[in-house]
């Protein structure tokens, strides 16, 4: 293993009407597709940003490669950003220098970009960004890498767009399969590579919608501490919408039929929901709820569907308790009586947990660790909140 993590031959290629962004990352190559015209310039601020984890993780120097040049204001803000991510998990990680050559960037195209999935939160911020969005940024990774659902995604995506008037920027990539490899977490890596992909497209500013709220805010790839530190002299990135939360989201999103209808949310799938995973039925609750519908969402059946609901972990929770407030306020008292004992029984648990780790020693301790989820110990660098809300209950 290379005493630094290297990013090396940089380019930027065009086959008929497609873009390909390429750089190799400690000798793998990874690649962003997109069509013709996409990307301004061979950028490497999307390489050096995914490989950044890997050199922290290994406490070893980054480095790009000399021929290639990276704006001056982002490998400064490195070393906030890194500071920010030592501050939720120094165990795994260290901070490194990042040895690269830097050179000022060409000017803006002037686009406003908005990252866009469809789901509630990146509609919601799209219809409160509205009068500074030019073009939409759909990205591939963040559910399924099904090449087939990938392009009725994309299709669905640009009808929606086409629609608004604004252009979308549908770009293809490998990045989930180089983290899965090196078991780095994509939860840890999405918002650098969101941002970094708007300056290597020269946005003018990148809107990055939030996944949760202030008052119950995570270690995430995504963040309000993190989002502007992608920020380049050309480049504004901006993290919005976290002042509200899922529920209410949904409700300011009556507002526009349009963007109601075409909701996105599910995790099975990226082209279609199925009515039965827990964010469509969280969604598809909340609208029942509210009293509304969308046209995409199997609508929300019976109280049986609520055992997908069940609180697993700290964000669950969360999305709990916004749906219990709105069950209370609505006039929903069964459905808000039923989510009231399932989060009774979360935190029951997680208490007893507690409780055995604190009085009952290592052994115990040990054990009571391996009857907690584990799916935080799949990655070689975790998210510190994370792993205390799956390993030990604990609820911001």
């Amino acid at each position: 293993m290379s005493d630094a993590v290297h990013v090396r031959h940089l380019s930027l290629t065009q086959r008929g009407d497609q873009q390909r962004l390429a750089a190799e990352i400690d000798g793998d190559l990874v690649g962003f597709d997109a069509p013709a015209g996409t990307f301004l310039a061979p950028r490497a601020e999307p390489f050096l940003a995914l490989a950044l984890q890997e050199a922290m993780a290994r406490r070893v120097p980054l480095v790009l490669d000399p021929a290639h040049r990276v704006s001056p204001a982002w490998v400064r803000n490195l070393q906030r950003v890194q500071a920010v991510l030592l501050s939720w998990n120094d165990e795994d990680m260290g901070r490194v220098p990042v040895q690269a050559m830097t050179a000022p960037e060409p000017e803006h195209r002037g686009w406003g970009l908005s990252t866009f999935s469809g789901g509630v939160d990146s509609s919601y911020t799209f219809m409160r960004c509205r009068d500074q969005v030019s073009h939409v940024l759909l990205v591939q990774g963040f559910d399924t890498d099904d090449e087939d659902g990938w392009r009725r995604n994309v299709a669905a995506r640009r009808a929606f767009a086409d629609r608004q008037g604004v252009a979308l920027l549908p770009v293809a990539n490998n990045v989930r399969s180089f983290l899965q490899q090196r078991r780095l977490s994509w939860n840890l890596a999405h918002g650098g590579l969101l941002a970094s992909l708007g300056v290597a497209l020269g946005a003018r500013g990148v809107v990055i919608p939030s996944t949760f709220t202030y008052s119950h805010l995570i270690p995430w790839g995504s963040h309000p501490l993190l989002d502007p530190l992608w920020s380049t002299d050309q480049t504004t990135v901006t993290h919005h919408g976290a002042d509200c939360g899922r529920t209410e989201k949904t409700r300011q999103l009556l507002q526009s039929p349009e963007l109601l209808d075409q909701l996105q949310v599910c995790w099975r799938s990226v082209d279609q929901n199925c009515g039965e995973c827990p964010k469509c039925i969280r969604t598809s609750l909340a609208l029942y709820l509210l009293g509304a519908r969308s046209a995409k969402l199997p609508p929300y059946q019976s109280a049986d569907q609520l055992a997908a609901l069940r609180p697993t972990d700290g964000a669950s929770l969360a999305y709990t308790e916004e749906l219990i407030r709105l069950a209370s306020v609505m006039g929903h008292p069964a459905v808000a009586q039923r989510l009231r004992r399932d989060r009774r029984r979360y935190l029951l648990k997680m208490h007893a947990v507690e409780w055995i780790k604190l009085l009952g020693g290592r052994r115990l301790k040990t054990w009571a660790r391996g009857r907690s989820a584990a799916l935080w110990r799949r990655d070689r660098v975790k998210l510190q909140a994370a792993r205390d809300w799956l390993d030990e209950g604990v609820a911001p």
